[in-house]
Parts: C-alpha cells; structure tokens; sequence
C-alpha cells in the first residue's frame, strides 16, 4: 500500500456521522438575523455516535422531541437530518468542536445562521407509550 493510501484509510472515519467533533449535546445560542428565528426550529440536539440523533423542536408555541438518523461529511461541511421520511440538508461548519454553524435559508430565500453551542443537557428521546388492553 502506498503511503497516500496509508493516509486515506486513516482519514476515513473522519467523514460520516463518526466524526467525534459532531458528537454529544448542542443547544440553539443565536439565530442570524434575530427576525430569522421562527425560520429555524432545533432548539436543542444531540448527536449520538451511532448515527441517530434527539431533537427538541419548535413548532409553534409548542415542543415536540424528534428522532432520526444524521450524516456529516467535514470536508463539504454538509449536514443531513433525516426523520419521519423527511431529509433535510444543511451547511455546517464545526469550530474547534465548541460550536456549529449552521446555514440554511427562510421560505423567501433569505440567508439565515443558526449558531448551535456545547451544552451538557441531553435531548432525552419521548416516554414509550404504554398501551392498555382493554376486556
């Protein structure tokens, strides 16, 4: 094996939801521009190593917690969500591991930056519902 291909196989689990920087709890800091906010709905998100991801979102002026699976490729700075059927993709820069930025755009087009940081909270996915049976 030459030694590019030493180099390769090495960087490669970098790429992919397995790259450790994208991994543990973030919280939304800051929408750019402020009026941008109700645009954006990920108040709060953990990414676990396994490729799923908790979500607490916004809708409305009530919460619901989603679950999905995620991919982040550094090197494009992509970030895909999916959920419920749905894939969203976003640009995501990660700083020094501290904190994300993250571009996407209002439904006029429109620029918007979340700004997601470090936090120790978890998102705690929903209670399992029990269900009764009934005579």
């Amino acid at each position: 094996m030459s030694k590019n291909g030493f180099w390769l196989l090495w960087l490669l689990p970098l790429a992919g939801c397995g790259m450790t920087g994208m991994r543990g709890n973030w919280v939304l800091k800051e929408v750019i521009p402020a009026e941008a906010i109700g645009h954006y709905d990920i108040a709060a998100v953990t990414f676990n190593p396994d490729c799923t991801y908790v979500a607490k979102v916004r809708k409305g002026d009530r919460t619901e917690v989603r679950r999905g699976t995620y991919d982040y490729d550094p090197w494009s700075r992509k970030l895909t969500l999916r959920s419920g059927g749905v894939e969203r993709s976003y640009t995501a820069t990660l700083w020094l591991g501290l904190q994300i930025n993250v571009k996407t755009q209002t439904p006029e087009g429109e620029p918007l930056t979340a700004i997601l940081g470090r936090t120790k909270q978890a998102v705690a996915p929903p209670p399992p519902t029990i269900q009764r049976r009934t005579q």
